[in-house]
This record gives structure tokens, sequence and C-alpha cells, in this order.
């Protein structure tokens, strides 16, 4: 046998053994894959607010994120392990790394480098929470990058995923220059009849119902989703209630349903905000999309600052006697009151025509082209001599429906 023909068996022995299936040579067993670590505190970003618009210098804009928590540890908004968002990141700069004091700081922060704690007082494994705070815009010009990571107070970092906003930061606002009145000279006029006032018991004006509306953000599932809306706080008797639609704060799962409410005592400033909590709620039927929360105060020792009061409530309210029977006629104006999601960090008001009525069930709306966004829903609807209409609750197409909260009570 020559060497190239036992150079051949030799190869086919080789092969042979390799393959064999009950050859006890061809067993290689394999061990099981080590299952993966959960760390004790991590989170899912959810999602965030959107990068807000070119800003100027020196002003406010309130931003959120809103994260699920996928560690096996419990997270708590006080004591011991506090879950809290800092400031920077490692994809920051330099100057903007983990805990630095951070230049978007203002009066509304617990400290320069602790934007906000969660706004859920506990939240246990797989429940979602959300951060919500106020960035101020440099004081110069230019584009910015804000950066932060969630912290467990006094343990650990949790990772960093380079959580950021971009702000634009324009030039302020220009006041208009003041000018002199000049006098002038007015011919006397006829003496004219003094004029009876129309009836209308307790005028209520815009600017006075901007501050009875507030902003909502309730859980819409056990698992923390999230609703936003807005509603009306309202005064009957010695009691305090919001008036909301249902399918705001109504949960998806039958759970209790627990909403944020931010009051604005002032509506031209961010900071005026105070905050509120509801439990529950009340409703009619599941056909009348209406709601009505109890307002709790909030009390969040991380920004005792912004705890609301009783006493806050008393002076934004609407007494439920200035809310009487009134009409409206077709063609006349309308004012809508809300917090829509799009541009809604303060109150929006837009306005509109009284176009029909409708029947949706047994329940009456007026139709209006006022513009009516996602968010507006629970708001309150006002004509312009100060009569309360009712609640925004739904638009088709260019059209909006307002609940007619008087046609509804009429029927009760």
């Amino acid at each position: 046998m020559n060497n190239s023909l036992k150079l051949l068996l030799v190869i086919g022995l080789i092969a042979t053994t390799l393959v064999a299936p009950n050859s006890a040579s061809a067993v290689v067993k394999k061990k099981a894959p080590a299952k993966p670590t959960v760390p004790a505190y991590d989170y899912q970003l959810i999602t965030q607010s959107p990068y807000p618009a070119s800003l100027p210098v020196g002003s406010l804009t309130n931003v959120w994120i809103e994260v699920k928590n996928t560690g096996t540890a419990t997270w708590y908004n006080t004591g011991t392990n506090t879950v809290r968002l800092g400031s920077g990141s490692q994809y920051g700069t330099y100057s903007q790394q983990r805990d630095y004091s951070s230049e978007f700081s203002n009066d509304s922060w617990p400290s320069a480098n602790r934007p906000a704690a969660m706004l859920d007082a506990v939240v246990p494994p797989g429940y979602h929470t959300r951060f919500q705070f106020y960035i101020k815009v440099p004081a110069s010009q230019g584009e910015y990058k804000a950066f932060f990571t969630p912290v467990v107070d006094g343990l650990m970092w949790m990772k960093d995923m380079g959580i950021f906003w971009k702000i634009i930061a324009t030039a302020p606002m220009q006041s208009p220059v003041a000018t002199t009145p000049q006098p002038t000279v007015t011919p006397p006029t006829p003496a004219q009849p003094i004029q009876q006032p129309t009836q209308n018991i307790n005028p209520l004006t815009v600017t006075k119902a901007s501050r009875a509306v507030v902003k909502l953000t309730c859980s819409v599932n056990k698992r923390g989703g999230k609703m936003g809306g807005s509603g009306t706080l309202v005064k009957s008797g010695d009691s305090f209630i919001i008036l909301s639609n249902l399918h705001v704060v109504e949960t998806e799962d039958g759970s209790a349903s627990w909403c944020l409410v931010e009051l604005f005592k002032d509506p031209s400033n961010l900071l005026s905000v105070k905050f509120f909590r509801t439990l529950s709620y009340k409703y009619i039927d599941s056909e009348t999309d209406l709601a009505m929360l109890t307002p709790i105060p909030f009390e969040n020792a991380n920004q005792p600052l912004y705890n609301g009061t009783i006493g806050d409530l008393e002076e934004a309210s609407i007494s439920s006697k200035a809310m009487p029977q009134c009409s409206i006629q077709l063609g006349e104006s309308i004012n809508i009151l809300g917090y829509p999601t799009v541009g809604g960090e303060l109150i929006t008001v837009t306005r509109g025509i009284m176009s029909g009525f409708e029947f949706i069930g047994k329940n009456r709306y007026f139709k209006t082209d006022a513009v009516m966004d996602h968010g507006v829903s629970g708001g309150l609807a006002v004509s312009n001599t100060g009569c309360i209409l009712g609640i925004p609750s739904a638009g088709r197409g260019k059209i909006g429906f307002i609940l007619d909260l008087h046609y509804l009570v009429s029927q009760l």
C-alpha cells in the first residue's frame, strides 16, 4: 500500500470518528448559560417630553421623563436611598459630568444638582413613575444640551443613557417702548339715559376662570400608564371638587385612579404652581363623559414650596353659586380653556363661535369651531359674558364638542 493510499485511509477514519452519532468520544457536554443578574436599581425610559421650541434667555420651561422600574428594589421619593433625577451624564461635556451644579437649575429645584424627585411616593418593580421639573434657559444665546441621570441618593447612580433636552436660547423678549399719551379734547356729549345692567348673576371673567382650570396627569392602569387632561375646580358648600371628563380619569383595568393636579396661581408664571392629588373619582354613568374628583394637598418633602393648601383651593375655585342657568345663541363667542398636550405648559385659551347643538346618547353638546387639541378635554367653556357653558370633551375634524352642564343637571 503506497503512502498516498495510507493517508486517505487515515483521513477517512478521523472523519468517521468525528461525525459518528453513536461514538462516545463525539459527545461534548455544554454548560448551561448563566442566568443574567437583574440589578436592584434599574429602569427603562418609556418616554420624555419633546424638546422645547426656541426660548428667550432666562425663561423657564417644564420638562419630564417617564420611566419604568425594571430592577428588584422598590423606589421611594423620601427617606433613605431616595430615588431622584441627578444632573449630568458621561455623555455631557467635560463640565457636565454627573453631580455637577447645573447651569439649568432654578429656585424650583431641591438643589443645583437634583432637579426633582419622582412624583409617586412609592414605585414597586414593574411600575411607572415620572420626574417632572423646570429648566431655566441660560443667560447667553446659543444651543445647549441639558443632561440628567437617575440616582439613588446615598447608594448609587443608575445606568447612564445620556438623557438630555436640547435648548435653543434666543434673545430676550423686548418690552414695548413707553410713549407719553397726548391730551385730547373731547366735545361734550348729550346726557344718556342710565343703562340697567344685564341680568347675569356674578359674571365670570375669562381671567378668573383660568385660575380655576387645573392640569391633570392621571394613571390609566395599575402599571402606571398616564393620561393628560384638564379640570375645573369648583367649591360646593364647604367641599372642593374638580370637574373633568370621565375619559381623562377612567382606568383601563378598573383600578383606582391616581391623578396629579397642577394649579397655577398666576396663569403666566410656571413657578406659581401648587400640587394636589386625587385618589379616586365619581361619575354618573358610562354614557356621560363627566367625572368628579376630590383634590388632596400634595405633601412632597423634597419640594415643600409647591405643596398646595386648602387656602390655595379657596382662592382659585369657582363657587357653584356662580354657575347659574344661562343660555347662548348661535354665532356668539365661546372661550375654551385648558392645557393642550403640545404647548400647554400654562393655560391656553382659544376662541370660536357657538356653531350648533348635538345630542350624543342622552347628553346634549354645544358645537364650536374653537381649537380643541388633545389635553384640553375636561377644561372649561365660558361665554364672553362670563357664563359657564360646559366641559370641552371631544373633537371631530374641525368641530369641537362641549358637554352642556346645565342641560345635564336639568335631566338628573
